[in-house]
């Protein structure tokens, strides 16, 4: 593939609308039916985040948000930068997921620290969110990991980071938002599911 004709970091001419961020041009990615390495196309991106979809208990206005971040996700295809604004968006969706399934534990003065570290430490140890409703726990087969501690730390710091301005840029938007997918479904009861 030849080198665009503009700078990537820069508003990007109307005629490359359509072109890929040049730094996407560089990502390999498993083939599907071969597991073989090649180039990286825009499909993929659009596969693998459609994967993570928010079942029907989870409120619509929480599903319509978390859409917003597979979209984010999906166009940093075009604009490599959009994945951290997918990683952000990500975790405000996360947090706005927490506040409204803690509505009740909000008003009532349970719930002190209202902040995302706070709320994931209240539904970590009221068991809402546990570590056994993540397919990387569940595929690490490692009982002794405590992913939902890394996550208490972790999310707020991310969030914070991309929140009040950083420079970082790393390819791990589809990791957050796998997590992030996996929490708000832990979060909220499936309709029709057994007690």
């Amino acid at each position: 593939m030849t080198e665009p004709d503009f700078d990537p970091e820069k508003l990007r001419p109307a005629e490359y609308i359509c072109e890929p961020d040049p730094r996407n041009t560089n990502i390999v990615w498993p083939d599907p039916g071969t597991g073989a390495l090649r180039p990286a196309k825009a499909s993929d991106l659009h596969d693998a985040v459609a994967a993570f979809s928010l079942h029907a208990g989870v409120p619509e206005d929480i599903v319509q948000h978390f859409e917003t971040v597979k979209n984010l996700y999906l166009y940093s295809w075009f604009i490599y930068r959009f994945q951290p604004v997918a990683e952000l968006e990500s975790l405000a969706c996360l947090e706005f997921a927490l506040r409204e399934r803690l509505a009740t534990e909000i008003r009532s003065g349970k719930i002190k620290e209202k902040m995302l570290r706070g709320l994931l430490k209240y539904a970590f140890e009221n068991r809402l969110i546990q570590n056994e409703g993540f397919a990387r726990w569940i595929k690490a087969n490692d009982p002794e990991w405590d992913l939902l501690a890394s996550l208490e730390t972790v999310f707020p710091q991310i969030r914070n980071d991309h929140a009040h301005g950083s420079y970082t840029l790393a390819p791990t938007a589809l990791g957050i938002i796998e997590l992030v997918h996996e929490i708000i479904n832990q979060l909220f009861a499936v309709p029709n599911a057994a007690p």
